[in-house]
């Protein structure tokens, strides 16, 4: 595995770069069996941009020419358990052609050294359990796999 060129650049969703990470939310979200609608992505996600979010931020990374690579999206939510403010690392995804370069590896890098600065008592994600590929990323990062479940409760509305 090639490391990540050491040309990539993560940084916060702004009105400057915002225009190349909403593609790259539709492949995400096709990734994940999802119907992409570029119009409630716009709106969503556009509620991120500039980072001044109080409960989230989202981050693209970018290669040499300014190519979009790959996104980041965290949410900040309080912990009943440790009586602190967690890190979800909610969204993490790079395009198929620079995976196993190093890419994601620095992303969450960037995500947990951003918590930290905030004072964040951890940085949690969740990941299909079909998806082996991240999970060696994840194993390798020394991140602890939860023996949690999670459910999901629709709530009847759209």
């Amino acid at each position: 595995m090639s490391q990540a060129p050491s040309t990539t650049r993560i940084e916060t969703v702004n009105d400057g770069n915002f225009e190349k990470v909403i593609p790259l939310i539709g492949q995400y979200q096709k990734f994940y069996r999802q119907v992409p609608d570029e119009a409630r992505n716009r709106r969503f996600f556009g509620q991120f941009v500039g980072g001044h979010h109080p409960m989230a931020s989202l981050f693209v990374a970018s290669g040499e020419k300014g190519e979009p690579l790959g996104f980041a999206t965290l949410y900040f939510l309080p912990s009943s358990l440790t009586a602190r403010t967690i890190c979800i690392l909610n969204d993490l995804y790079t395009i198929p052609e620079v995976r196993g370069r190093g890419i994601a590896r620095q992303m969450v890098e960037h995500c947990r050294e951003y918590g930290r600065r905030r004072g964040f008592s951890s940085l949690d994600w969740q990941t299909e359990q079909s998806n082996a590929t991240a999970q060696r990323l994840y194993d390798k990062l020394g991140a602890s796999r939860s023996s949690w479940y999670t459910y999901t409760l629709p709530s009847g509305t759209a």
